[in-house]
Formats: structure tokens, sequence, C-alpha cells
């Protein structure tokens, strides 16, 4: 009951539910979801056998590939997967999610 009935303090209270920790994580990707992405991301674009070194979709794309996530990583604040804000975390994935081949590059598949 706000004494001045501008109603301050009971908006306070209906805020402290929404904002406990239950309903703000799951929309926060986790280091292991982005890393999760990564993995994709490498099965897609140099095949189901990527971890292979002598493959012939790792040796074609692998680096090409570091390349590219390593760019994203910068783009979203970091140096590191670990080190990406968790504002950019959901970013991080949607742009990792859209690498493709494009001739004999990795970049976004999606026109702009």
């Amino acid at each position: 009951p706000a004494s001045d009935g501008d109603g301050t303090e009971a908006r306070d209270a209906h805020e402290a539910p929404s904002e406990a920790p239950e309903a703000a994580s799951p929309s926060i990707p986790s280091v292991s979801d982005m890393r999760a992405a990564v993995a994709r991301c490498r099965e897609r674009i140099e095949g189901a056998d990527w971890e292979d070194k002598a493959s012939d979709g790792y040796k074609q794309w692998h680096k090409k590939v570091t390349a590219a996530v390593k760019g994203i990583v910068a783009f979203c604040g970091s140096d590191k997967i670990p080190g990406i804000p968790e504002e950019n975390r959901a970013s991080f994935i949607q742009k990792v999610d859209e690498l493709g081949i494009d001739g004999d590059k990795v970049a976004s598949t999606l026109p702009f």
C-alpha cells in the first residue's frame, strides 16, 4: 500500500517474482549451448567425421570454420566463447547457425 497513491510499492512487489532466476535463466544460452552450436556448424560444413583430422571435410573446412567462428566471437564482444557476454550469446548461436559454404569460403547463408 503506497501512502502517496502512486502504486510504487505495489508495483515493486509485483516485479520481484518476475526477476527470479528461474524466469531469466532459460532464455540465456550457456557456454555449453554455444559450443553445441559450433559443433552443429562443424558437422554441417565439415561432415559427420569433423573431429577426424584425416577426414577430407576437416582438411578442407576446419580452418575456415574456425576463422568464421572467431570472427563471430569477436563481433559478440570477446576473444573466446566463454567470455561472450550473456546478452550476446543468443546472437552468437544465431550467427553460427547461419554459417554455410559459399563457393570456397565459409560465410553467412543469409542473403544480405
